[in-house]
This record gives C-alpha cells, sequence and structure tokens, in this order.
C-alpha cells in the first residue's frame, strides 16, 4: 500500500541477501499466494569480502525457484565505491578537505571483477552497479568493455546506480555500452549536505558538478528514477519537481533554512531537465530498467493496465507547483490498489 499510494507498480530492491532466505522467502510467499500489488526485481548482493564466485552459483540456483511474475531475481548488485559524504566514494582527483592523497575506496579489484562479471554475463544475468564517485564509473565501464568483447552479445542493460560524479567521455562509453542510469532527483538538491559535506570534501567546481542528468540524456543513456528506500521517501511528485528545478520544495526549505542559507538549484542548471523527461523516466524507461516495456510502463493496446489517476495536469502547471498533485488512484494490472477519497478534485 505504501507504494501504491505513491503510484508506484514496479519497484527494485536491489540488496537481496543470498544468505537470508527469510528475506527472500517472503516475496516469494506473497508472490506465490496473489498478495503483492506490485511487481518486484531483486539483485543479488555480492560481498566482496567473501567468495564471490560461491555466492554468484548460489544466486543463480535460488533466482530458479522465483517463477511468478510478480517477483524475480535477474541481477546481480555490486559496490563499485561506497560513498562521498564519508570519503570512500572513489575519485580521479583526491579528496579536498584531506592533506594525503587520499582517492577513496575502489572495492573491486580489476581482475576478479572480470572473473565475476563474466561469468554472471555468460549466465544471462543484469549488471547492477552502486557508483557515486567518477574514478569508481570509469574502472566499472573498462571492465564491461572488456566483458562485452570477450562474451557473445546480447540485450544486457547493466545499470549504474546514483551517478553522482561522472566525466564527460563516461558519458558517452554508457550510452554505448548501454549501461542504464538510476538517477536520484531527490538529492539533487543544495542541502546541508550540499553545504556540510559535498563543498569541503569535493571543493566547490566538483561539488557544482553532481548529479547530472540532461547531459546523460544529451549523450543518449535512458535514464531512470530511484529514492534508494529508505534513504528516501518515493514521492514521485517531489522527484519530478526536484529534476525539473534541482532546488528543495518551498516546505523543505522553511524546515532547514537555518542550514541552507538560500533556496537556489544546484549547478549547473543545465542539468535540469523538462517534466516530461521525469515522467518518461518514471514510466517506460523503469519498465525497460526491467524488461518489462513490453508488458507495461506505457498505456497501449495488450499491455498490463498499470496507472495512475491525478487531480492535477503535471504538463501543464507552474514548476513551483509540481509537488502538488496528488494521487486519487493507482491500478495494478487493471484492479484499483490504491485509492484516495479525501484527493480534491482538479
Amino acid at each position: 500500500m505504501r507504494f501504491n499510494s505513491n503510484g508506484i507498480t514496479n519497484a527494485d530492491d536491489a540488496m537481496v541477501p543470498i544468505d537470508n532466505p527469510e528475506y527472500y522467502g517472503v516475496y516469494e510467499e506473497l508472490a506465490r499466494i496473489g498478495k503483492l500489488t506490485l511487481r518486484y526485481r531483486g539483485s543479488w548482493y555480492i560481498d566482496p569480502e567473501k567468495d564471490y564466485k560461491k555466492q554468484i552459483k548460489e544466486g543463480i540456483e535460488l533466482s530458479k525457484q522465483f517463477k511468478t511474475p510478480y517477483w524475480q531475481v535477474k541481477s546481480f548488485k555490486f559496490f563499485a565505491d561506497y560513498v562521498i559524504e564519508e570519503g570512500t566514494g572513489y575519485l580521479s582527483e583526491k579528496y579536498n578537505n584531506r592533506e594525503d592523497e587520499w582517492y577513496g575506496i575502489k572495492v573491486w579489484e580489476d581482475e576478479k571483477l572480470k572473473d565475476a562479471l563474466l561469468f554472471i554475463d555468460k549466465a544471462g544475468f543484469q549488471i547492477h552497479v552502486h557508483q557515486l564517485g567518477d574514478e569508481a564509473a570509469s574502472y566499472f565501464l573498462d571492465v564491461l568493455e572488456y566483458v562485452n568483447k570477450k562474451n557473445k552479445h546480447w540485450d544486457r542493460r547493466p545499470s549504474f546506480a546514483h551517478v553522482q560524479l561522472l566525466k564527460d567521455l563516461d558519458k558517452l562509453r554508457m550510452a554505448k555500452l548501454g549501461v542504464i542510469a538510476h538517477t536520484a532527483p531527490y538529492w539533487s538538491v543544495r542541502d546541508g549536505y550540499y553545504e556540510e559535506l559535498n563543498v569541503p570534501y569535493l571543493g566547490k567546481k566538483r561539488a557544482d558538478n553532481m548529479y547530472p542528468v540532461k547531459s546523460l540524456i544529451d549523450a543518449g543513456v535512458r535514464i531512470t528514477i530511484h529514492s534508494d528506500f529508505s534513504v528516501s521517501e518515493p514521492n514521485l511528485m517531489e522527484a519530478f519537481y526536484k529534476g525539473v528545478t534541482r532546488r528543495l520544495t518551498r516546505q523543505e526549505y522553511l524546515k532547514m533554512k537555518d542550514e541552507v542559507p538560500e533556496r537556489s538549484a544546484l549547478p549547473p542548471v543545465n542539468e535540469r531537465v523538462s517534466i516530461r523527461d521525469m515522467v518518461t523516466a518514471a514510466t517506460i524507461n523503469g519498465a525497460y530498467a526491467n524488461y518489462l516495456e513490453n508488458d507495461t510502463g506505457s498505456l497501449e493496446l495488450g499491455k498490463k493496465a498499470d496507472f495512475v489517476i491525478i487531480n492535477r495536469d503535471v504538463f501543464n502547471i507552474d514548476e513551483e507547483l509540481i509537488p502538488t498533485p496528488r494521487i486519487i488512484s493507482t491500478f495494478f494490472e487493471g484492479i484499483e490498489v490504491y485509492g484516495n477519497i479525501n484527493s480534491p478534485s482538479p
């Protein structure tokens, strides 16, 4: 109900533990008895501190037992680095707040990563990557290029989640390799993190070039929207607004104005996108990322009837009003799974 109330009918769990049958067993049981009102797709988390080959083999075997269309695990999750705010994102230039030559943490050695990705790719599974630092993207793209050359061609659809910092050349490499960018509009704002952590850790120039979106689209990269729940709440209207403006909502700013000096857009402003770009990211692109574009993601004859009714036309309102529309109903395969009788009429 929580996701349905936000208009969500497809969701990804990118951190499924291979060694916890109670965790993935709940999904499977609910899917089997018809209690899921959205389609979940999962990624097995590969722990770099453990035997990666053993984990991959176990994940492949476990995935065979998930036979319903509502819960499937067809992907493996890798951390390329960790997070900028802790100094563990992997950068091409050293951290600004330290005197030593510290570039962050490169999680995987190249040879181990090549071996792991070749194995996964050959088995027909997707590759999902947590990536924040620009150098993390570079070394993972190097290995993805290697995998593409070594293994036979197929519709891979790998993805990078978060994409906080990227080199311009790597945006083009992502497009060429078909890497999907799961963007984070909830975070692409000037907030307390920007003022207190990003600028000191990265310096103003790098901090003012975080979270690219428009340049990814222009490079030919397909983008989606993620919340990284429970880090951020999956409020699509808020995500749309921040993608279009790269600003805090008025309500958010009033709550944090003591720590944020002004309610201005996160630079560069040319990374702002249109409301249509955001809706596309949240619908057909999200479906595509999970090989579901023939079933959902748009209203077309022959597709599943997943759709949302809202009380305002987001394509024809002032951008400051984009966060205000309310979801009246969410339909999943033609059945209303959420209804808000208190939503005001348009």
